[in-house]
Protein backbone atom coordinates (compact mmCIF):
# COMPACT_ATOMS: atom_id res chain seq x y z
CA UNK A 1 0.00 0.00 0.00
CA UNK A 2 1.94 3.20 -1.29
CA UNK A 3 0.98 6.64 -0.04
CA UNK A 4 2.14 10.28 0.87
CA UNK A 5 0.27 9.31 4.41
CA UNK A 6 2.04 9.24 7.51
CA UNK A 7 1.49 6.14 9.59
CA UNK A 8 1.23 5.59 12.41
CA UNK A 9 -0.31 8.67 13.48
CA UNK A 10 2.23 11.15 15.37
CA UNK A 11 -0.05 13.92 16.54
CA UNK A 12 -2.60 14.34 13.66
CA UNK A 13 -6.17 15.76 13.64
CA UNK A 14 -7.45 13.48 15.77
CA UNK A 15 -5.05 14.25 18.44
CA UNK A 16 -5.13 17.93 18.53
CA UNK A 17 -8.81 18.01 18.71
CA UNK A 18 -8.74 15.35 21.68
CA UNK A 19 -10.11 12.55 19.64
CA UNK A 20 -7.18 10.23 19.95
CA UNK A 21 -8.18 7.00 21.83
CA UNK A 22 -5.17 4.95 23.48
CA UNK A 23 -4.57 2.22 21.53
CA UNK A 24 -6.80 3.37 18.39
CA UNK A 25 -6.04 6.25 16.09
CA UNK A 26 -8.35 7.54 13.72
CA UNK A 27 -6.09 9.55 11.88
CA UNK A 28 -4.35 5.55 10.73
CA UNK A 29 -7.46 4.30 10.23
CA UNK A 30 -8.67 7.13 7.58
CA UNK A 31 -5.12 7.22 6.26
CA UNK A 32 -5.54 3.27 5.66
CA UNK A 33 -8.80 4.10 4.36
CA UNK A 34 -7.66 6.76 2.25
CA UNK A 35 -4.82 4.41 0.92
CA UNK A 36 -7.31 2.22 -0.24
CA UNK A 37 -9.42 4.16 -2.18
CA UNK A 38 -6.72 5.68 -3.82
CA UNK A 39 -5.48 1.95 -5.18
CA UNK A 40 -9.25 1.28 -5.94
CA UNK A 41 -9.79 4.77 -8.15
CA UNK A 42 -6.64 3.97 -9.85
CA UNK A 43 -7.29 0.38 -10.54
CA UNK A 44 -11.03 1.59 -11.64
CA UNK A 45 -9.08 4.26 -13.90
CA UNK A 46 -6.87 1.98 -15.40
CA UNK A 47 -9.77 -0.67 -16.37
CA UNK A 48 -11.72 1.95 -17.58
CA UNK A 49 -8.94 3.24 -19.39
CA UNK A 50 -8.68 -0.25 -21.45
CA UNK A 51 -12.21 -0.72 -21.63
CA UNK A 52 -12.14 2.57 -23.64
CA UNK A 53 -9.62 1.70 -25.60
CA UNK A 54 -10.56 -1.85 -26.77
CA UNK A 55 -14.14 -0.09 -28.15
CA UNK A 56 -12.22 2.39 -30.09
CA UNK A 57 -9.62 -0.08 -31.52
CA UNK A 58 -8.05 -0.27 -35.01
CA UNK A 59 -8.08 3.17 -35.63
CA UNK A 60 -11.62 4.14 -35.13
CA UNK A 61 -10.64 6.51 -32.35
CA UNK A 62 -8.50 8.75 -34.67
CA UNK A 63 -11.40 9.24 -37.15
CA UNK A 64 -12.44 12.82 -36.89
CA UNK A 65 -16.25 11.85 -35.83
CA UNK A 66 -14.67 9.94 -33.51
CA UNK A 67 -11.99 11.60 -31.80
CA UNK A 68 -14.09 14.23 -29.74
CA UNK A 69 -16.27 11.22 -28.38
CA UNK A 70 -12.96 9.47 -27.18
CA UNK A 71 -11.58 12.33 -25.51
CA UNK A 72 -14.82 12.87 -23.60
CA UNK A 73 -14.64 9.31 -22.54
CA UNK A 74 -11.42 9.28 -21.62
CA UNK A 75 -12.09 12.42 -19.71
CA UNK A 76 -12.96 10.42 -16.36
CA UNK A 77 -9.60 8.47 -16.24
CA UNK A 78 -7.74 12.19 -16.99
CA UNK A 79 -9.74 13.54 -13.76
CA UNK A 80 -9.33 10.57 -11.58
CA UNK A 81 -5.44 10.37 -12.49
CA UNK A 82 -5.38 14.06 -11.73
CA UNK A 83 -7.11 13.74 -8.48
CA UNK A 84 -4.55 11.19 -7.80
CA UNK A 85 -1.51 12.90 -8.55
CA UNK A 86 -2.84 16.02 -6.69
CA UNK A 87 -2.96 14.01 -3.53
CA UNK A 88 0.74 12.79 -4.30
CA UNK A 89 -0.32 9.42 -4.73
CA UNK A 90 2.17 7.24 -6.24
CA UNK A 91 1.05 6.15 -10.13
CA UNK A 92 3.78 4.13 -11.49
CA UNK A 93 1.55 1.63 -13.64
CA UNK A 94 0.39 4.44 -16.23
CA UNK A 95 2.30 7.67 -17.22
CA UNK A 96 0.29 9.73 -19.29
CA UNK A 97 1.32 10.23 -23.42
CA UNK A 98 2.27 13.82 -23.52
CA UNK A 99 0.84 14.20 -27.09
CA UNK A 100 -2.63 13.29 -25.71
Amino acid sequence: MSSSYQRPCQGGPCTEIGMAIPGFCKCKQDAERICALENLVRELAMDLENEIDNRYSHGIKDHPAMKPKYERDMEVCRRARGLLAAAGSNDEAHTEDASA
